[in-house]
């Protein structure tokens, strides 16, 4: 069996660790050829496992009106910023290639308002209607752009959050429980292979429930 990705080149970023490294191995577990990248240096480790990335931070827990500029300017420029900067090198590529999947990687803090986190709301927001908008740009040069939105996914960054927080975020997901890289690498997987081929331009939540109460 040749798997869901054969023949397919897949660019991983911030495929050190997390939902990153988890989505480097489903790739290349379903015949990828996956190049995985990270500012960690801890992308080559991840290769070397799989045998041939997903980047984001968090940024400082504070009221809006304490947050500071700089803070403010790093959030957006790894969550934003990156993503944009991934979209505008890599596109003219696949524009070459013909056709290709692109899944950026949002938050369920693109859809609702968590306090304390201002930045990290609005650089996700921004993902999301990056991913739109160049979903409808490129839909008709064979190129679909979805995001993913997870919720409360066990990883090193829910891990540095404060533990009164994120507690209280899993104890209002209906599922109640942490979700895992490897459930969230498996949408990426369906988005990025020819099963979504009918869809473009959404911001998928994979959030346990957490947004439907």
């Amino acid at each position: 069996m040749s798997g869901r990705l054969h023949g397919k080149v897949a660019v991983v970023t911030g495929a050190g660790s997390g939902m990153g490294a988890a989505m480097a191995e489903v790739f290349a577990r379903e015949g990828a050829n996956v190049v995985a990248a990270d500012i960690s240096g801890q992308q080559d480790a991840v290769a070397e496992k799989i045998g041939r990335n997903n980047a984001g931070i968090d940024g400082e827990v504070t009221p809006t009106a304490e947050y500071s500029d700089e803070e403010f300017d790093r959030v957006l420029g790894v969550n934003a910023r990156g993503v944009y900067l991934g979209l505008r090198y890599s596109i003219p590529h696949l524009l070459r290639n013909g056709s290709g999947a692109v899944v950026n990687t949002a938050s369920m803090a693109s859809n609702v308002a968590f306090p304390g986190v201002s930045a990290y709301c609005a650089s996700k927001g921004a993902v999301q209607m990056m991913t739109k908008t160049a979903a409808v740009e490129y839909a008709g040069s064979g190129i679909r752009i979805n995001a993913i939105c997870p919720g409360p996914i066990r990883t090193a960054i829910t891990d540095s959050l404060p533990p009164d927080l994120i507690t209280k975020v899993v104890n209002a997901t209906p599922l109640g429980r942490y979700g895992t890289p490897t459930e969230v690498a498996n949408l990426a997987l369906f988005l990025a292979s020819d099963e979504s081929s009918y869809i473009t331009g959404e911001s998928i939540l994979i959030d346990g429930g957490h947004t439907a109460v």
